[in-house]
């Protein structure tokens, strides 16, 4: 046996333990993820002694609501199998079509809000099953282009919807020039929240 095939297994031991992250780090940098929001909790409580509450927790998780629903929804889709990257835009779209309604009327939501939004992204939806199935698009492709489309409608609809209230206060708005006046691209909290 040659002294470099004695060498080869001290070797390879010692590649292998620089190569793998250490056991509390996680396989995902778990342990890191956890270490810095410990370090952010604790750099909050030296600063101010009474954030750190329950109703900051609350706090966080109300902020979180939305995506976490929309990230639930997408979970839902990737388990079946599938890949639907216009989810979001389809059910931001169904929402504040649904919530644009009903403040404009003057109406209450108790149930008939939530299947309204599911009314509307179900039909949305067949767009995307008509695309894929019917033109035998890949999914990927099909998806991109019904977010590109409902995010186009949303912002038309958002202007539209900004150039009737204009109207009806009898102002008109001096950047009427797009729909894209108020920033460089459109965000999903942006557009929903901004009524």
């Amino acid at each position: 046996m040659t002294v470099l095939e004695q060498l080869l297994p001290t070797v390879r031991r010692h590649r292998d333990s620089r190569t793998r992250p250490p056991r509390w780090r996680g396989n995902n940098n778990e342990g890191v993820l956890l270490l810095v929001t410990l370090a952010m909790l604790s750099a909050i409580m030296v600063v101010d002694p009474g954030a750190v509450s329950a109703s900051l927790a609350g706090d966080i998780v109300r902020a979180a609501m939305d995506n976490m629903a929309l990230a639930l929804g997408v979970l839902l889709i990737l388990l079946s199998g599938g890949i639907d990257v216009s989810f979001t835009a389809i059910a931001i779209f169904g929402g504040y079509a649904t919530v644009t309604f009903m403040l404009d009327h003057h109406l209450d939501g108790g149930l008939w809000p939530f299947v309204a939004a599911t009314m509307i992204g179900s039909l949305l939806g067949l767009g995307n099953a008509l695309l894929v199935a019917g033109f035998r698009l890949q999914t990927l492709i099909a998806t991109l282009a019904m977010q590109s489309i409902v995010w186009g409608v949303l912002a038309g609809l958002r202007r539209l919807h900004l150039s009737l209230d204009a109207a009806k206060q009898g102002w008109r708005r001096p950047d009427s020039r797009s729909c894209f006046d108020w920033g460089t691209v459109p965000s999903a909290p942006w557009l929903s929240l901004s009524h």
